[in-house]
């Protein structure tokens, strides 16, 4: 049985649709790169979305919230987060993703008193803050409306169907056994092919 293959070269691949996914693609795009977005799901329904993307978004509930708390917060609930520069970044990050949200058409119920969007009730998912918010026009229609308005006039192309199988790596000086691996590619299986 022989195996189709494909080379395709990219500056950027990212690998999943949800909220991670689109605001990585959209920066590596703003940034002038050419991007590849490899989703299991079809672009329009990832696991973000059929969650009703209910987004966590720093300072929303409580005003003695701070990047550290939240990024710590990450790390004690999110067992595939262990990293601190990961769970630091979307810290530091949260507002401005949050916004961009809003800019693609995300409306968050809004707390008056505190002119902020509306958290829900309760701390939720190991987070000690309140600052999940909720949203009337969240999930798959919004996800679909979201992507519309990433990739529209964008170098992003995306496979959706596929799976991303593995990293390919090389090292960086190939004789020396102890030099950093770079990443140089992935291995992707595309379903709707086969």
């Amino acid at each position: 049985m022989t195996i189709g293959v494909e080379w395709r070269d990219y500056d950027v691949m990212v690998v999943g649709s949800g909220g991670a996914g689109s605001h990585a693609a959209r920066s590596a795009s703003e940034s002038g790169a050419s991007v590849l977005v490899v989703s299991k799901d079809p672009v329009g329904c990832s696991d973000t979305k059929i969650s009703e993307g209910i987004a966590t978004v720093r300072e929303s509930g409580a005003t003695d919230d701070t990047e550290d708390i939240l990024s710590e917060n990450l790390r004690m609930a999110g067992g595939n987060l262990p990293l601190k520069n990961i769970t630091d970044a979307f810290a530091k990050d949260s507002k401005l993703a949050y916004d961009r949200y809003r800019q693609n058409g995300l409306r968050p119920g809004i707390d008056k008193a505190r002119n902020a969007p509306q958290t829900l009730p309760l701390p939720m998912g190991g987070h000690n803050k309140r600052r999940s918010v909720g949203h009337k026009n969240a999930g798959i229609a919004f996800g679909h409306a979201n992507w519309d308005a990433v990739v529209q006039g964008k170098k992003i192309d995306y496979l959706e169907d596929a799976w991303f199988l593995d990293l390919v790596t090389e090292r960086a000086s190939p004789e020396d056994a102890s030099s950093q691996s770079r990443i140089v590619g992935g291995l992707i299986y595309d379903a709707t092919r086969g």
